[in-house]
C-alpha cells in the first residue's frame, strides 16, 4: 500500500505543470506588428510571483493562480490592470487579456530552457 501511495504521489508531481521560469511572450499589436516581452514567474511557497518586461519597462504580475492547466493573473501598470487567462501546455502557453471593458487581445508564450 505504501508503494502505491508513493507511486501515485510521484505521478502527480511529475504530471504537474511547472510554471516557474522565464517565458517569452508574443502578442499582436494594434498596428499589426508583433510585440515581444519576457515574463518571469517564480514559486513563493504555495503561491507565485512574477514580473513582465517589455519596451515600456517592467510590470508586476499579481493574483497568479494555476488550476491544472488553467492560469489566471493580473498585470498591474501605472495606467491600468490587465486581466489575463491562459492555458499552459508543457512549455507553451496560449491566452487572452482584457483591459477595462473595451480593450483586449491574445498572446502566446514559450518557456525558455
Amino acid at each position: 500500500m505504501k508503494l502505491l501511495i508513493a507511486l501515485l504521489s510521484m505521478a502527480l508531481v511529475c504530471g504537474a505543470t511547472e510554471l516557474s521560469g522565464k517565458w517569452i511572450v508574443t502578442a499582436p499589436s494594434r498596428d499589426g506588428n508583433q510585440i515581444t516581452m519576457s515574463m518571469v514567474i517564480r514559486a513563493e511557497g504555495n503561491s507565485y510571483a512574477g514580473t513582465i518586461s517589455g519596451e515600456e519597462g517592467d510590470a508586476t504580475m499579481s493574483a497568479i493562480k494555476l488550476d491544472g492547466s488553467d492560469l489566471t493573473f493580473n498585470i498591474d501598470t501605472d495606467d491600468a490592470t490587465y486581466h489575463v487567462k491562459a492555458t499552459v501546455d508543457g512549455d507553451k502557453m496560449k491566452g487572452s487579456y482584457e483591459v477595462g471593458q473595451s480593450r483586449g487581445g491574445t498572446f502566446t508564450a514559450e518557456k525558455q530552457k
